[in-house]
């Protein structure tokens, strides 16, 4: 259970960081 909270944690930072270069792009 644990990893799957790390990975799913992991994957959230990963969308917000692509989610801000989009952002900044446009």
């Amino acid at each position: 259970m644990s990893h799957a909270l790390v990975g799913l944690r992991w994957l959230v930072k990963k969308l917000c960081i692509t989610y801000s270069g989009i952002v900044d792009i446009v």
